[in-house]
Parts: structure tokens; sequence; C-alpha cells
């Protein structure tokens, strides 16, 4: 974890930093310290990411033929591809083989599956024409923008060139120390009243829990489940709120990734509302080349769904989380394509409008069974969680 103090004094300096240079000099100033920070923490892993991204401009820039073009491409994403199926997903498939190689002491880059995701869709949208015209030093300074260099969101470069200022603005650095403000709150404040509540309640660890499972009423599992929901929400967005704060004192427009989600009104909402970056970059790279192959909307879904989970963790907890958020999507369309093929009513009830926010925000948080027995408690353990939501041991 980057260190709390070091973030905010090397930001502080490097913003006035920033608006004092000329303007050709903002971007390489931007890039390089952005670089240096992170290289401070991983300079073995930064510098592998450093040759990969290096790699991503200036093969596909000197690529002018077609034929070289597209071979560069298919190359080029194949390359980031590998390079983080080998670093998150080949310790997790090498531990299936008892006589495999040990990847025990491999090291997880900081920020890999971020960094992965945005330079296939710099390749994917480069090679389609759609990306504004831009120097080295914009998509160096984009590619390791520290705010979102960790924790996303997944910034698509055309937003990251088209939403910035090059002037000063008054409104905007208010917004932006506004916004951190609210994501302060929200990670410190609100984050560690919902950690309090867990505790306060007895709940405070998974494997407590896990351990008094079956003396423990199914309520009080649901408001396990829904705490630990809101925890990630605070904790999640906050950041977010912060790397948007941050990047606005940048005169930059960082995306949004979060809509309030805990208030949608049925689960296909809730994901245009969650995630929103990684549900935009899933959308336009999964579920559409997948629905024109298949023809299948469900089976856009669940393949969207299943590198949404994959792309969190190399294990079965997260494909289950997949597959369980999938089904929710998949169930809810085919349900609302019913009811208005049908013309059933109860859907246009206030009763019906009522009930499905609640509904929405207890079917997410059932999810959280599957991330927080993440690691050392398995797929069987969140299994346990959720069955005993209904009153069920197994």
């Amino acid at each position: 974890m980057i260190e709390f103090w070091y973030y905010w004094v090397s930001a502080a300096v490097s913003v006035v930093i920033f608006w004092n240079l000329p303007q050709g000099l903002k971007f390489p100033f931007l890039g390089i310290v952005s670089f240096g920070f992170i290289a401070s923490f991983e300079p073995l892993t930064v510098a592998m990411m450093l040759a990969i991204a290096l790699m991503v401009y200036f093969l596909h820039n000197r690529a002018d033929q077609k034929p070289l073009f597209r071979l560069a491409t298919k190359f080029l994403i194949t390359v980031v591809a590998a390079y983080l199926f080998y670093f998150k997903y080949m310790p997790a498939l090498a531990s299936l083989f008892a006589n495999g190689y040990d990847f025990a002491n491999l090291l997880l880059p900081m920020g890999i599956s971020y960094f992965s995701f945005k330079l296939i869709h710099y390749v994917l949208e480069r090679s389609r024409g759609m990306l504004p015209q831009h120097s080295f030093w914009e998509y160096f300074a984009w590619v390791f923008f520290v705010p979102i260099f960790t924790a996303g969101p997944i910034q698509r470069f055309d937003l990251f060139m088209n939403g910035r200022s090059s002037t000063w603005d008054n409104q905007m650095a208010w917004d932006g120390l506004t916004r951190i403000a609210i994501g302060l709150i929200k990670k410190f404040v609100l984050g560690a009243i919902c950690l309090f509540v867990l505790e306060s309640l007895n709940y405070g660890s998974t494997g407590r829990l896990l351990n008094n499972l079956e003396d423990t009423s199914p309520l009080r599992v649901i408001l396990f489940l829904c705490f630990c929901y809101l925890f990630v929400y605070m904790d999640f967005s906050g950041y977010t709120d912060i790397a948007i704060g941050t990047g606005r004192l940048f005169g930059l427009r960082i995306m949004e990734n979060f809509n309030f989600p805990i208030f949608a009104p049925n689960i296909g909402n809730l994901w245009k509302r969650w995630h929103m970056s990684l549900a935009s970059w899933c959308q336009s790279y999964i579920y559409m080349p997948t629905l024109g192959v298949s023809r299948s909307p469900y089976v856009a879904v669940f393949a969207s769904f299943l590198v949404m989970g994959l792309w969190h963790a190399a294990s079965w907890n997260w494909v289950a989380w997949g597959l369980y958020n999938a089904a929710g999507v998949a169930i809810y369309q085919k349900w609302t394509m019913t009811a208005r093929k049908k013309k059933w009513r109860i859907i246009k009830t206030k009763a019906y409008s009522f009930a499905a926010y609640p509904l929405t925000f207890l079917f997410f948080a059932g999810s959280f069974a599957f991330t927080i027995t993440h690691g050392e408690h398995g797929l069987y353990a969140a299994l346990r969680i959720l069955f005993r939501c209904f009153g069920i041991d197994i």
C-alpha cells in the first residue's frame, strides 16, 4: 500500500510545479513523476511494465502499412495478455500440479489488471482509428498516471485526452478538493463505521463467522454480507473519488466508476452503476464481440461476467462470483422481456418498485460471500454462508 503521507506531499508539490511549467512540458513532467513514484515502490516489475508500454506505443506507431499494422495489433494484444496471464494466473494454475514450477515467490505487479486492460483498450481502439492525435508523453502520462494506476478506473484514452483543461481552473480545482474530501470521508469515516458495526455485532472476521455459522441466525449472516457490501462500496468508491479529485487538480477529468449502486432498482441497472469502467470495458471488448458470434445475449452476459470474475483473481470463488452475477442479470433480462411481452401489470405497480430496491441490494450483497472467502476459505465456505442465509446448513 502506498504510504498515505508520501502520496499527498508528492501530489501537492507536483500540482504546483505542473501548473508553472510551459505547456509542452506538462505531460512529460506528469508522466515521469508518475512513473518515478510507482518505480520507487516496485522498480523491477515497473521496469517490465515500462518495456511493454513502450513496445505498444512504438511498434503500433511504426507499423504504417495495413498488413504490418494488423500483425502488430495481434502481436501486442498477445504480449499484454501473456504478461497478465503469467503473473496473475500462472501461480494459481501451477498450484494444481504437484510437480509444476514453483511460482510461490512470483511478485504480482502493482496495478497489473488495470494496466493490462488499459493497454488492450489502446491497441484495439487505435487499430480502429478511434483515438485522437496524441504525443508519446500524453500516452505515457495516461499509462502511468498515479491516482488511477493501482485501483482504477480503467480510464479510456480518448476521455483522458478530450476531458483535460490546459489552464488552471479555480472551479475545477475546488471540485477536485471537494471530491477528495468526499472520498476521504467515505474511506475513513463511513468505511470505519461499517467495520465498527461488524465488530460490535461480533461479525469481525469471516473466519469467526464460519467457525460459528451453525449457531448464527440467517438474519445475522445477511447483515454481515450487507455490511461487507457497504464497507467495500465506501472503501472502493472513496478511493475513486480521491483519484478523480486528484485528477481535477491536474486539469484532468477521470471517468466515474460508481454511481450510487446501493440505490439501484434492479441488477441490470446496478451493473451500470458499480465498477462502471470495468463493466464498460467488458461490454465493448467481451459482450459485443461475443454477441456478434453467438447471437445470444445470455451467452454474452455469462462471457462478460466470467472475464470480470477472472480479472479480479484466478480462483474458483471469483469464477463463481461472475456466474452468480451473470445469472442474476440473465434472469432479470428474461423476466423483464417476458413481463413486457405478456403485459404483466405487476411491473408497473408501486409495490413492485418498492420491493425492487431492497431485493437488488440483498442479491448483490450475497455475491460478497464469494469475495470474502476468496483465498484461505474457498468456494465451499462461500456456499455455506449463502445457504445459511436461508437457514440451510451444508
